[in-house]
């Protein structure tokens, strides 16, 4: 098969990515932001470059984000940026207690059973809307890592109920590999899909965790509801890419380049997973070189923690 570079956009990442996360929120109360460059018609000569900008968030919903910064030209005037919310990459909240720090922390050591109390305190403080749903990203991520699975459905269900920015969308805690998920998950995500009350995102992860082993009809057809539903674009890109998971070798390497392509076009905050999915596929399909091409970008330009 034909080598292909892995998800252009991803080269303007070498040097975002080292955040330096905990430290950041340690020692800086303000936003930070991540965003997108806008799109371009014609030929680009260069990579164009990551806005980075520290400031207060004033506002981040799934529509727009507006934040706050000085004027470089007059410290003492304060500028309101608004981008799409869509542009958006990733946020370091400048959380300005503790607690909440400490938290955040405990969940990125990988002590996640210890943290899941913690981040559940921070999120029942009552922040803005956008720091507790980025706050509960953490949460579900924590609770998924200790083995908590029906809680974390559970709760993916509760924030679901409100309009997500990308952002949030691409923490979601999707299955992106080949591996069998323990039976408690397996009864959870089954349990989820039953629930004909669960929300979209709810369905969308439980399927996740079935597809592959031994529930594909029940999966595919639950993704592929996901797909035809027009209101919900950013869950409709992660379906199609899980159906990815059900391709037979030879249709993985025959599509390969498209599916490549496919990313390239999504939000870059939703790309790692799709990529995380794509390098095991190659990689079952005897495509070690390609796969370990998409495993080297997600490890050294990924564009999110």
């Amino acid at each position: 098969m034909t080598r292909f570079a892995p998800v252009q956009r991803l080269v303007i990442f070498i040097a975002m990515v080292a955040l330096s996360l905990s430290v950041a929120i340690a020692q800086n109360p303000l936003d930070e932001v991540w965003i997108e460059p806008s799109a371009v018609d014609g030929f680009v000569f260069s990579p164009r470059t990551i806005i980075h900008r520290t400031g207060t968030i004033e506002t981040l919903d799934d529509k727009t984000l507006t934040i706050i910064v000085p004027d470089p030209n007059d410290a003492t005037k304060p500028l309101r940026l608004s981008f799409a919310s869509s542009r958006l990459i990733w946020v370091e909240p400048g959380f300005d207690d503790d607690a909440t720090i400490a938290a955040v922390e405990r969940s990125r050591r990988g002590d996640h059973a210890a943290a899941i109390p913690q981040l559940l305190a921070a999120v029942n403080r009552g922040p803005a809307v956008w720091r507790a749903q980025w706050l509960s990203m953490s949460l579900w991520q924590s609770a998924y890592a200790a083995g908590r699975y029906a809680p974390t459905l559970e709760l993916v269900d509760q924030i679901d109920a409100r309009p997500l920015p990308n952002l949030i969308v691409g923490g979601l805690p999707i299955h992106w590999t080949a591996d069998r998920l323990p039976p408690a998950a397996m009864q959870a995500a089954r349990d989820a899909l039953a629930n004909a009350d669960a929300r979209e995102a709810t369905h969308l992860c439980a399927a996740s965790w079935l597809i592959g082993a031994g529930a594909d009809a029940q999966a595919t057809a639950v993704l592929q509801q996901i797909i035809n539903d027009t209101k919900r674009p950013p869950l409709a890109m992660i379906a199609k890419t899980l159906l990815w998971r059900t391709a037979p070798p030879p249709t993985v390497v025959e599509n390969a380049r498209k599916w490549a392509g496919a990313i390239d076009r999504m939000p870059m905050t939703l790309t790692p997973g799709p990529m995380r999915l794509l390098a095991d596929r190659l990689a079952a399909a005897g495509e070690k070189d390609v796969s370990n091409e998409l495993r080297l970008s997600l490890k050294h330009v990924r564009p999110r923690p």
